[in-house]
């Protein structure tokens, strides 16, 4: 079940085992989940209940049920994909946005203005529900933007020029990959008299997701096709190894004549979104093996490799099906600016 606020969860669970909670996540949502302690404090089993609540919300729940003095983490995995993305922290879930600071750090920037070249800076990752499929998302943030930033005393941490902040990432974001959202730095202003605690600390970091993706499927060596999407020539195929036992994808993008220099930036960070993976015969997702990929003031292009997975007992065994089903391509459209809102409290100021 999918809503404006992400994948909706409902679970009961008593003295549950952990890893039980987490499977029965994944099987409402394809998101493979992992949260514990690393084995330091044993904790094993959980109480926890969760009725149509969004997916990371549901996680930051179980995240605090699970807490240890050691400090808790949480691994995402995309489904049929092997890769994680593991981290923990302080952590705040609005929606369908889990926002988790890691660190606090003392700047001094000489290259800035006397007065000014002091600031703090919140290092802090932001994950999206994988059905927003996010694309971009702001590197720098001031902090507080659309909402404040004080320490114990009230004063104000919030720098000046809100707007002059914000810089999206322009690179691709790991395409067919876990493609969960990025990294970002809150910058706060750190004036004469600041005390020791970031007191209270709210606001929203931009993030932009697909608003219209276009599929396209494969299913043998040497199936190509060439479609204008959005105004631009674009060809997308899936090929075999001549001498390897591995598949790729590949896909590109040319730009028209007469396009201009900041039209043709925009395209190619939606180009820059677009996922490719490999199918096994029996739906499994196989493995990546390599990536290349080329960018132009004429065109993009890029192209993935995969083979089937391997695990087993000797670790080098093929897991599944050795013949493909499909090779994907899911072109990004369009996109559309949303906001990642996050509140935390009471953070050490170095």
């Amino acid at each position: 079940k999918v809503t404006a606020c992400g994948t909706l969860v409902t679970l009961h669970a008593v003295d549950a085992p952990i890893k039980d909670v987490c499977a029965q996540i994944e099987e409402q949502t394809g998101v493979h989940v992992q949260v514990g302690d690393g084995g330091r404090a044993g904790v094993k089993t959980v109480s926890f209940t969760a009725e149509d609540l969004p997916l990371m919300e549901a996680i930051k729940g179980l995240v605090d049920a699970v807490k240890t003095e050691d400090g808790t983490f949480v691994a995402f995995q995309m489904a049929g994909v092997r890769n994680y993305w593991s981290m923990s922290g302080r952590m705040s879930a609005q929606g369908p946005f889990l926002v988790v600071a890691e660190e606090v750090s003392h700047v001094v920037d000489y290259r800035r203005a006397p007065g000014t070249e002091e600031r703090f800076a919140v290092k802090v990752d932001v994950v999206a529900d994988p059905s927003l499929r996010p694309t971009r998302i702001a590197l720098q943030v001031a902090g507080g933007a659309g909402g404040e930033a004080v320490d114990e005393h009230g004063m104000s941490l919030a720098p000046g020029k809100v707007e002059d902040l914000t810089r999206p990432n322009d690179g691709h974001v790991y395409p067919s990959g876990v493609l969960f959202g990025g990294q970002t730095e809150l910058l706060l202003a750190r004036p004469a008299g600041a005390g020791k605690l970031i007191h209270r600390l709210t606001g929203k970091v931009p993030m932009w997701v697909a608003d219209k993706v276009e599929t396209f499927e494969f299913k043998k060596d040497g199936d190509e096709t060439t479609k204008v999407i959005d105004g631009m020539k674009t060809t997308m195929g899936l090929a075999k190894s001549k001498d390897r036992e591995e598949w790729s994808v590949s896909f590109k993008v040319e730009r028209p004549e007469g396009m201009s220099d900041e039209e043709w930036k925009q395209r190619d960070q939606l180009a820059a979104a677009t996922r490719m993976w490999v199918d096994g015969s029996d739906g499994k997702r196989w493995e990546s093996n390599g990536a290349g990929w080329s960018y132009g003031a004429k065109q993009r292009s890029g192209s993935m490799r995969y083979h089937p997975v391997r695990g087993g007992l000797r670790n080098d065994q093929v897991v599944g099906s050795t013949e493909v089903g499909r090779g994907v391509v899911e072109v990004v459209v369009s996109e559309k600016r949303m906001e990642a809102a996050y509140t935390f409290e009471d953070l050490p100021l170095p």
